[in-house]
């Protein structure tokens, strides 16, 4: 019982100062909501309710967000009483929290068992450096999964380090269970810390064994069960992410490693000093830093819409920063080659220092840039999403509720709770797999139209810089005839059905057969520095009360 006592005491100063981050991140991010968290919150309030994880009651069930965890846990929070939108992104700062406070330091003693742990002064340059970075605290307050799955990979890698017996196995597992429903991404994490256990654990490969046929039922049973439930194998968010740009993701990556560049550089300089052979076979290091390169490398494929401050990235940076202190650590433990004025173990652990110094530099500093933008994009979702979306509660009381149509499929349909169609298609599979058609639009006669891309134009011509052979369709806008700008649209003019984003999605909806006759513009809404324009179809029973529940507020 002391023993236990003494070995969670250790960890007292690391919570101490994570307490003290804390409250500067809150100062700067609390209240900083995506909007398509509450896609995560209308789920898991949909299923809380009694009527099953669906985005419009009385629908099939869809797979319309990223993590199953997230939505369940949703779920039973508001079971007992507490909304998610009210508690999901406290539920993401506890998952920052103890990846930090407990995770990390348990972590960085199990990089190096040769000798005992590391020595102090790393430890905590170390954890000050993670602790400090804002890129990765930001991610807790946003409403999103991304920080619990931060804290899934964390805890898996670490047992995957620390396990020897069939035990320790069965629990990696378990954990490779939690680290799937959490995001499908993790399978980049999961798939080859198996394989490097098997193949660099000669003595304990048959307790490797048993526990990755444990992974595979659990993750398989889950896997199929969600597939039967659901119809897909994988969520709405995959197919509309993919995209047809094999490199859709280059860039995002690119930007990524550039800021992740003192780190990587101090790995291409420890593998070169160890042995290219010694370091790609060490089991530790090998766990640490396999999985982090290959969700970058996924992540070049996929367009990452909604990936500010590096969302879908930054759960690998503490790998990355571990796969350098185990590189430290095996320098630490290679006493027979020198260098002239110093040890191998001192010049690399210099180096990493460096190395972990500046990366957290580059990321405070990126961050720090895009503050006032930050608080401008996620001001607005407060002051006018949800703002909107509790005026447009009294509309679902409107009998019969109109059918929402819009893109920020978010706070507008969780506060309202109107039955909304999702033009991008997240929260629907036809668009998700088949792309927004002028035949699915004339089939669902959407009632009320909230549109953020409509670009319209007084020419009358299309520029000659601009797409030919078009012409600009006429609207009626802010009581005026304009045209569509076509221009604008340039880059979703070839296949519009596909294109998951507001602009091929509104183009889609205002060039579909008989849009100018069918559907009145009311009003619009400031969003930011654009505006969202609202549209009513004419003959919806309940016209008049609509526009008059609309124009309410304005």
């Amino acid at each position: 019982m002391q023993a236990a006592f003494d070995k969670y005491r250790n960890l007292l100063p690391f919570i101490i100062i994570t307490a003290i981050f804390l409250a500067a991140w809150i100062y700067f991010f609390n209240g900083m909501l995506y909007d398509d968290a509450y896609i995560a919150f209308r789920f898991s309030s949909n299923w809380a309710m009694g009527h099953g994880p669906v985005w419009n009651v009385g629908e099939n069930p869809i797979e319309g967000f990223s993590s199953f965890a997230w939505v369940l846990i949703g779920t039973l929070f508001q079971l007992v009483g507490l909304l998610p939108h009210i508690i999901m992104p406290w539920v993401g700062v506890a998952a920052w929290f103890l990846a930090n406070a407990v995770l990390l330091p348990k972590m960085m003693d199990s990089v190096n068992p040769e000798q005992g742990g590391l020595s102090k002064p790393v430890k905590w340059l170390t954890f000050l450096g993670l602790a400090a970075n804002s890129a990765i605290s930001f991610q807790a307050f946003h409403g999103l999964e991304t920080a619990l799955f931060s804290f899934a990979i964390l805890l898996f890698v670490y047992q995957a380090l620390v396990s020897q017996s069939v035990r320790d196995y069965i629990w990696m597992a378990v954990f490779s269970l939690f680290l799937v429903t959490v995001r499908p991404d993790g399978a980049a994490v999961i798939a080859p810390v198996w394989l490097i256990a098997f193949l660099l654990s000669p003595g304990s490969r048959k307790a490797v064994v048993i526990g990755g046929l444990v992974s595979v039922g659990l993750i398989g049973a889950y896997s199929v069960g969600k597939w039967l439930y659901f119809g897909y194998p994988v969520p709405n968010t995959f197919y509309i992410k993919e995209g047809t740009d094999t490199l859709a993701g280059q860039n995002y990556v690119q930007d990524y490693a550039t800021l992740l560049s003192p780190v990587l550089l101090f790995l291409l300089y420890a593998c070169g000093r160890l042995g290219l052979v010694r370091a790609l076979t060490d089991k530790l290091f090998m766990i640490l830093l396999v999985p982090g390169v290959l969700i970058c490398a996924a992540y070049l494929g996929i367009n990452p819409i909604l990936g500010n401050v590096y969302r879908f990235l930054i759960p690998t940076l503490p790998l990355f920063v571990l796969a350098g202190l185990r590189a430290c650590a095996l320098a630490a433990d290679d006493l027979s080659q020198q260098t002239p004025r110093f040890s191998l173990k001192t010049e690399t652990l210099l180096l990493f220092m460096v190395a972990a110094l500046g990366v957290s530099v580059l990321f405070n500093v990126k961050v720090y840039r895009q503050y006032v933008f930050l608080q401008n994009y996620f001001g607005a979702i407060d002051k006018t999403l949800v703002r909107r979306g509790l005026q447009l509660q009294a509309a679902n009381k409107l009998s019969p509720a109109p059918l929402l149509a819009t893109g920020d499929v978010g706070a507008i349909p969780y506060f309202s709770n109107l039955p909304t169609f999702d033009i991008i298609g997240l929260a629907d599979e036809t668009i998700a797999h088949e792309g927004l058609t002028h035949e699915y639009i004339k089939a669902r006669k959407p009632d009320l139209l909230i549109l953020q891309d409509l670009d319209v134009t007084r020419n009358q011509l299309i520029l000659a810089c601009g797409p030919q052979g078009y012409n600009n369709p006429f609207l009626f806008v802010d009581g005026k005839e304009v045209q569509l700008n076509m221009t604008f649209y340039t880059k979703v003019l070839d296949t519009p059905e596909i294109a998951h984003n507001g602009k091929g999605s509104t183009y889609q909806l205002v060039t579909a057969p008989g849009f100018r006759e069918g559907y009145e513009p009311v009003l619009f809404w400031a969003f930011d520095d654009t505006r969202y324009y609202v549209f009513v179809r004419k003959a919806y029973p309940q016209f008049e009360k609509l526009v008059e529940i609309l124009k309410k507020e304005q």
